[in-house]
């Protein structure tokens, strides 16, 4: 695992071209990575969806549901995550949000 003092890290959430919310990592372990999460107004709209865990665990066994079937619902939503240090984008990943933590995991397209 890797604490982080300060991190140059960003990530923008967005919808198409609209921002939801910041992302600032300050954790890194092996696969996910840990930020403050700093909401736009547009996101509201979605708040629920992420306090439900629609986009961690679809509130359902999760033993029973794949990747792939978060994958789909972060699709319908058209949400996807960009990193800011070289605009690289990924439409498959996990991510739960409570208040002004993010926890996510990511996968470049």
């Amino acid at each position: 695992m890797n604490e982080i003092e300060s991190s140059d890290e960003k990530w923008e959430l967005r919808k198409g071209d609209f921002l939801i919310g910041v992302l600032e990592v300050y954790y890194k372990s092996d696969y996910w990575l840990t930020a403050n999460f700093t909401p736009i107004d547009k996101f509201e709209q979605y708040r629920e969806a992420f306090r439900n865990g629609h986009f961690y665990n679809n509130n359902i066994n999760t033993d029973n549901w794949s990747f792939e079937q978060r994958r789909e619902q972060i699709s319908e939503f058209g949400i996807h995550l960009i990193r800011l240090s070289d605009q690289a984008v990924s439409r498959k990943f996990i991510l739960h949000i409570k208040d002004e933590r993010a926890d996510f995991r990511f996968y470049l397209t």
